[in-house]
């Protein structure tokens, strides 16, 4: 147990350096140079959302479901997570059109991430049921 929760907490911490530095270079292009009123809320929001993505993930591996319902429940729990620690906590949620963007904008990035990782993931699992090869059942 000790060495998955570092794993995840490893992880989490990867996703929320480059979720903070996208979402920063983002705001910083947008408001024209300024970093406006962007607090240290963010900053903590961001890295709940990340530890949260972190363990969601390992979801994707479970190899009990097939791949698209895995990917499934991992959409619906990072949306989730999006939504309460991002959009609701940072304040997105008070304009409709902001939150709504928000939205849009991670429905874009997780499906890019998605197909991504529904790759790599397909491709794993087929090298590792090729490397068992054939044994017969009537051989033994």
């Amino acid at each position: 147990m000790g060495r998955k929760l570092l794993d995840i907490v490893k992880s989490g911490c990867l996703i929320f350096t480059i979720i903070t530095l996208v979402f920063y270079t983002f705001w910083y292009a947008v408001n024209k140079g300024t970093l406006g009123n962007l607090t240290i809320n963010f900053i903590w929001m961001f890295f709940a959302f990340s530890l949260l993505v972190s363990f969601v993930n390992t979801l994707l591996y479970n190899k009990k479901m097939h791949l698209l319902v895995r990917f499934a429940i991992h959409f619906v729990c990072t949306a989730a997570a999006y939504f309460v620690c991002v959009i609701a906590a940072c304040g997105f949620i008070e304009n409709g059109s902001q939150t709504l963007v928000a939205f849009f904008v991670f429905v874009v990035v997780y499906v890019i991430s998605a197909v991504i990782a529904g790759i790599y993931i397909s491709k794993k699992e087929k090298a590792n049921k090729d490397k068992k090869g054939y044994s017969s059942q009537f051989s033994k």
